[in-house]
């Protein structure tokens, strides 16, 4: 008799698994289409890879969520100054966001290339820092990866004319949604040829090595 109890609970503990495990992945299925039609307005400019279709938009693949949830929410709130993205961001809520921030965090991250007549001073820049500056690794990390619980982006194999606007911007004082202003105080030690070797650099992290 006891045999077939056992081999009972055995039963019902093994269907009780598959059950949850079927749940699971339906669970985690229908937060893939979720995000997918929640992200079908960022495609024009993004793509559906989360890889930037032109060198002034930012890839988004690989980019640490809570990086990308803080931009977006800047912008919605006016705090940062994207007018192409404000259409399209106003009217999403904070769990939109979020979600949006998770799925491009979970795609492979873009990698790119540098000329070669960019990689000692921007190497040194990165890894070194300048005369005025700190390393820029110091927050990125020596991997370009960033460190996404902090929210310091990546950086690695963004496009260098969108790094060049963002620095320069920081540096100009036409973006100010950095924390304890940091980026402005950092671009505000680099000339226009460190930013440009820096920038060049960074799209190629990953390749350099």
């Amino acid at each position: 008799m006891m045999k077939p109890i056992f081999s009972l609970i055995v039963f019902l503990g093994v269907a009780s698994l598959a059950f949850g495990a079927n749940e699971d992945s339906k669970k985690k299925g229908t937060q893939v289409i979720d995000a997918a039609k929640l992200t079908e307005v960022c495609t024009t400019c993004h793509s559906t890879q989360g890889i930037n279709i032109a060198p002034n938009f930012p890839s988004l693949a690989g980019q640490g969520a809570k990086y990308l949830a803080k931009q977006t929410m800047d912008i919605k709130a006016g705090i940062r100054n994207v007018p192409e993205m404000l259409p399209f961001v106003k009217d999403m809520s904070k769990e939109d966001i979020n979600k949006i921030a998770s799925f491009y965090a979970s795609l492979p991250a873009p990698s790119g290339v540098t000329e070669s007549k960019h990689i000692s001073l921007g190497e040194q820049i990165y890894r070194g820092g300048s005369d005025n500056s700190p390393p820029c690794m110091e927050c990125h990390a020596p991997s370009g990866n960033g460190i996404a619980l902090a929210g310091f982006p990546r950086l690695a194999g963004l496009h260098a004319d969108y790094i060049i606007k963002q620095l320069t911007d920081f540096r100009e004082k036409r973006r100010d949604n950095d924390d304890n202003a940091i980026m402005r105080d950092v671009s505000s030690r680099l000339s226009n040829a460190e930013i440009e070797a820096v920038a060049h650099y960074i799209q190629g992290l990953g390749k350099n090595e």
